[in-house]
């Protein structure tokens, strides 16, 4: 590895680094405004949006716009550098993508002042998360000469990724639209089938990554499937604690970037598996 590639996975850990902060403390800020951990649970939830004056603390908003600011400073940079380069680098092509997608949420910031935009919330929520899966291709890709050459991934995997963002997109709206002690019919079915869609992914990239645990990245899969798997279960009987909430949120976005790394099979039936975790690993 050059010195140059070396600095440039340094570079993109670092933003991974923050990216991840971003997801956490804009969680909390979320789920703080909403009133999780309020001591009147569950009868003042979403109490703090009926108040016009409402502001959220300082000192989070803050160190999240400072966080904020710096990884979009930081992509801006991985991308000029990636614009200088020749041949192209291979992270050049997700750098590229998650610059777009850090001016988009920018763009939508504008209208997310107001907690109680059920619209905005979503689409400032769901593009968060997606942040981390593709600042984690970054970081993958940065420090080498060639892209990692993947087997085709299996049905298995791909409908295991299909859930994940089902079940993820669905719990985006559930916070968003402050539903998460909606005990109406529309609510429950809600909840339900947002279970239903975890049990689904769990059991698919279980069993996929379940296959491959010779790939260091099917290995973290199945770690991350066991943690989120407690989360939601101490979500649900703990009566919605905010820092469980917000490593629920978090470990929702390393599945999938995760999930995105489980190794396709070998292209060839014969070669060892192990060749396949070293392209990756």
């Amino acid at each position: 590895m050059t010195r140059e590639n070396a600095s440039i996975g340094r570079e993109a850990t670092a933003l991974v680094m923050l990216i991840l902060a971003v997801v956490a403390v804009s969680a909390w800020l979320r789920l703080h405004g909403a009133g999780l951990g309020c001591e009147e649970w569950p009868a003042c939830y979403g109490r703090n949006f009926s108040h016009e004056d409402y502001r959220p603390p300082a000192l989070a908003r803050a160190i999240h716009r400072l966080v904020a600011s710096l990884a979009l400073l930081l992509t801006l940079y991985l991308a000029w550098r990636a614009r200088t380069l020749r041949p192209r680098p291979p992270w050049a092509p997700p750098v590229f993508a998650l610059l777009g997608l850090m001016l988009g949420l920018a763009a939508v910031g504008g209208w997310s002042h107001d907690p109680r935009n059920a619209a905005v919330n979503f689409v400032n929520l769901v593009g968060g998360l997606l942040l981390v899966p593709i600042s984690w291709r970054v970081m993958r890709n940065a420090g080498t000469d060639a892209h990692f050459p993947h087997g085709p991934r299996s049905s298995l995997v791909v409908a295991g990724i299909a859930a994940l963002l089902a079940t993820v997109t669905l719990g985006a709206w559930i916070g968003a639209s402050h539903a998460a002690v909606d005990v109406s019919a529309a609510g429950v079915a809600l909840h339900w089938l947002h279970r239903g869609l975890a049990v689904l992914a769990l059991l698919l990239l279980g069993q996929a990554a379940w296959r491959r645990l010779d790939a260091r990245a099917a290995r973290a899969l199945l770690a991350l499937l066991a943690v989120e798997l407690v989360l939601g279960v101490l979500l649900v009987v703990g009566d919605f604690p905010l820092l469980i909430a917000v490593a629920h949120n978090l470990t929702a976005a390393l599945l999938l970037a995760m999930a995105w790394q489980l190794p396709g099979q070998p292209d060839n039936p014969h070669l060892s598996p192990l060749a396949d975790d070293k392209r990756l690993d």
